[in-house]
């Protein structure tokens, strides 16, 4: 865990494996349902294993997702609010989201340090994202820890769809709307933006 403020994220190998019986079982109930998006309940014991690694966070809940190989990779974005309050908020106070997969083989698109950019006050300032992409390999169980305003994409499974558990990993002191995201995008004239993921405009390549 000592890379999380560092490069943004950390990996922790199959931090979720053999799942919970508890959990398969509420998994199955919503795929059953044909949900693709829904909120899993804590029957199994994950806020406890969140808050041994960070007693100083809260538990802000998890949801699954189930999405087609068919479906838009999402585009760059981060999860905390981008303005003036992100640049004092302190490291052991940032709000933290947890990707588990429930997969083999789910891509993960991270842009490793891109959060020391995010806080400059002027978007403009920030150099390429581009050149900060990485791309991880998440097998069934695997999972990463990443900070709320560190820039990630969209996640993509192997074969026919990707299955996630998105653990939510807030702090009292920072709290986050989670409706909000923030996606980046470059203007024609090559300049970085940053805006609210629905305010945002068409991307161009």
């Amino acid at each position: 865990m000592n890379n999380l403020h560092i490069d943004g994220y950390a990996f922790l190998r199959k931090w979720l494996f053999p799942y919970p019986p508890l959990l398969v079982r509420d998994i199955r109930e919503g795929m059953t349902a044909g949900k693709q998006e829904f909120t899993v309940r804590d029957t199994c014991g994950l806020a406890k294993r969140v808050l041994q690694m960070f007693p100083t966070h809260r538990y802000g809940g998890a949801v699954f997702r189930l999405t087609p190989a068919t479906c838009q990779m999402m585009d760059p974005h981060c999860e905390f609010e981008l303005t003036s309050r992100l640049a004092v908020t302190p490291d052991d106070k940032i709000p933290l989201t947890m990707l588990v997969a429930l997969d083999d083989y789910v891509a993960v698109d991270l842009w490793p340090g891109s959060h020391r950019d995010i806080r400059k006050t002027r978007q403009e300032d920030m150099p390429r994202i581009e050149e900060y992409q990485a791309r991880l390999f998440l097998y069934e169980g695997d999972a990463i820890v990443m900070r709320g305003d560190l820039v990630h994409g969209g996640v993509r499974g192997n074969n026919h769809k990707q299955c996630v558990l998105m653990i939510y990993i807030d702090h009292p002191d920072f709290p986050r709307d989670r409706l909000d995201s923030f996606v980046l995008y470059r203007e024609p004239n090559g300049d970085m933006r940053a805006a609210m993921m629905q305010n945002k405009p068409m991307l161009r390549n």
